[in-house]
């Protein structure tokens, strides 16, 4: 192993160290009430949707059967990983018409050489009713 990656690692573990706790503390948490994920929720599609880079094209939303929008979603690893978030779901009817927002959440895990916290806003369109 070089020094320079011993050092990267070193780095990457104090990193963890040191944002850990506010990972844990977010995923043990409260949740957010339904009414400010609701407000996070509008707020990570509108960034989105003005982005000249990263918005959605209208044609996809527009084909929508549900779209879901999970805010400040944390990702968390030293060696095994933990995946969260809450937000929304917003769902089309028979007749075509957007129903009330419902609230929803994403857990995952994993395992293997990884390292590293980050958060990040989810985006989800779904094109069928399945």
């Amino acid at each position: 192993m070089t020094k320079r990656a011993f050092l990267y690692g070193v780095g990457m573990l104090i990193l963890v160290l040191v944002e850990g706790p506010n990972a844990i503390g977010q995923l043990l948490g409260p949740p957010p009430s339904g009414q400010q994920l609701v407000i996070d929720a509008n707020n990570v599609l509108v960034e989105t949707m003005n982005s000249r880079d990263n918005n959605i094209p209208q044609s996809l939303l527009s084909d929508a059967q549900a779209i879901a929008i999970i805010p400040n979603t944390l990702n968390g690893a030293f060696i095994f990983g933990v995946q969260h978030g809450r937000g929304v779901l917003v769902m089309r009817d028979a007749t075509g018409t957007w129903q009330a927002p419902r609230m929803i959440q994403i857990t995952g895990g994993s395992f293997g050489y990884q390292i590293g916290v980050q958060s990040s806003d989810l985006i989800l369109v779904f094109r069928t009713r399945q």
